[in-house]
């Protein structure tokens, strides 16, 4: 019943989502799986899904296979329409439907979600989208990711109090977290990517033999 307590457990078990595949499959944990449908048929969720591809302008949701079954409908500019289920459209078209419903649950649902090795499914191009379209929106979610996509390390899009970094130590193998806002020489008005320090080894957090 201690109050601080208590604070910390509801957070967890109300606010706080965990998003990740496995074995190629998609998990999140965390969100009311009652509310999954109604997710899918929101135009919200729908404009996020499109961010992959401009020339998507409609989805038919299957109820019972909604990241398989359900119907992706494109549209050229001389107006031919071309529909394909989901599970035969590109991987990354596929994954990103999945993906669209954690950045959903960020931006209208407040929620903080903790999401694992996004990369095969948001690359560079799209990654910039989803962050823009997170930051364009009033909110009080987050989305914290791990990534090995490099290009991501930019103070032209992040804080540095937004980036971490996990450097292993080589004799332990013991492994470290820390911002880049710890490095005092990165200041935003230093000329150069923050990805070209990382890659270089200043920064730490990749293991050279």
């Amino acid at each position: 019943g201690e109050p601080n307590c208590r604070a910390v457990v509801d957070w967890f078990s109300k606010e706080l989502v965990i998003a990740f595949r496995d074995g190629g499959k998609f998990t999140i944990e965390g969100t009311v799986q009652d509310s999954l449908e109604d997710i899918l048929h929101d135009q919200r969720y729908f404009d996020i899904f499109r961010l992959v591809d401009s020339s998507i302008i409609a989805i038919e949701i299957d109820k019972d296979g909604p990241f398989s079954d359900s119907i992706v409908i494109r549209e050229s500019r001389d107006g031919t329409r071309y529909r394909r289920a989901l599970r035969d459209d590109s991987t990354g078209v596929a994954q990103f439907a999945q993906w669209a419903l954690a950045i959903y649950l960020v931006v209208y649902k407040n929620k903080t979600v903790f999401a694992d090795e996004i990369d095969s499914a948001i690359n560079p191009v799209l990654s910039d989208r989803v962050l823009s379209f997170i930051n364009s929106h009033d909110h009080f979610g987050q989305f914290i990711y791990t990534t090995h996509n490099a290009l991501a390390l930019t103070l032209r899009t992040f804080m540095k109090e937004q980036i971490y970094f996990v450097s292993k130590d080589v004799e332990t193998l013991q492994s470290s977290l820390y911002s880049l806002a710890d490095f005092k020489d990165i200041r935003y008005d230093v000329k150069g990517e923050v990805y070209d320090f990382y890659l270089s080894g200043v920064l730490g957090g990749t293991l050279h033999g």
